[in-house]
């Protein structure tokens, strides 16, 4: 599973020509459930991350019931308040991250699949695609472990490795910030680490298999900041 950060061609390579192995994607999935479960208690244990949600939670409902009377929405957020608790979000977000380990494996797996057999032409086994998106998630466990340390020495549970971190004050209601935010080292490994899997068992050039990688997820992130969404896209 290591080899993927120093030798992730000769990984994926042995992953084409050798018997299926479940444990290459199973294994890397179980360990980003566990750090995904560490980061989510980390995180919500952080005080200023919790004001952080709590004062845009309370910007968005004043903006929703605006039309209300003073006291009705002051219940409203009293209730708000007393049900979103940090118990809540570390439970809600512990689910979260193990379901959403095993179900974004097996969703880069059905892209990588498609591109693969579809686009590109050349045949191979879905669980091959697994296989080689599982080993990648070990990436994406790197970059669980950064963004949990940036976010306990910054307070900013949207902050990045990359361009954002030059910011000397983070705003997540600016879209510009949002985009340096996007631009997450991490990230762009975990795709193009992604894109040489899909093009040693495809036989496409890597940088085709990049492009039909990354295009699609720019083009997302650019959607959800513009429509205001970019917050939660992170």
């Amino acid at each position: 599973m290591f080899n993927v950060f120093a030798t992730p061609g000769d990984v994926f390579q042995e992953v084409k020509t050798s018997s299926p192995n479940y444990t290459n994607w199973l294994a890397p999935v179980l360990l980003a459930s566990v750090v995904g479960v560490i980061y989510v208690f980390v995180v919500f244990s952080q005080d200023t991350v919790l004001h952080q949600m709590r004062e845009q939670r309370e910007k968005a409902m004043e903006k929703s019931l605006e039309k209300l009377p003073k006291e009705k929405r002051d219940e409203a957020m009293a209730m708000t308040e007393k049900f979103f608790t940090p118990t809540f979000f570390k439970v809600l977000g512990s689910f979260g991250a193990v379901a959403g380990s095993f179900g974004w494996v097996f969703f880069m797996a059905l892209v990588m699949w498609l591109l693969g057999t579809k686009v590109f032409k050349h045949d191979f086994a879905f669980m091959k695609a697994a296989e080689v998106a599982g080993l990648c998630t070990m990436i994406a466990v790197l970059g669980s472990i950064v963004s949990m340390l940036l976010v306990v020495v910054t307070g900013n549970m949207l902050m990045t490795a990359g361009p954002a971190l030059l910011l000397s004050n983070f705003d997540a209601a600016n879209k510009i910030h949002l985009g340096l935010a996007a631009l997450n080292v991490m990230t762009i490994w975990y795709i193009s680490v992604l894109a040489l899997g899909l093009s040693r068992l495809s036989r496409a050039s890597w940088v085709k298999a990049f492009l039909w990688l990354a295009l699609p997820w720019a083009v997302i992130k650019t959607g959800m900041i513009l429509l205001g969404f970019g917050a939660a896209g992170m």
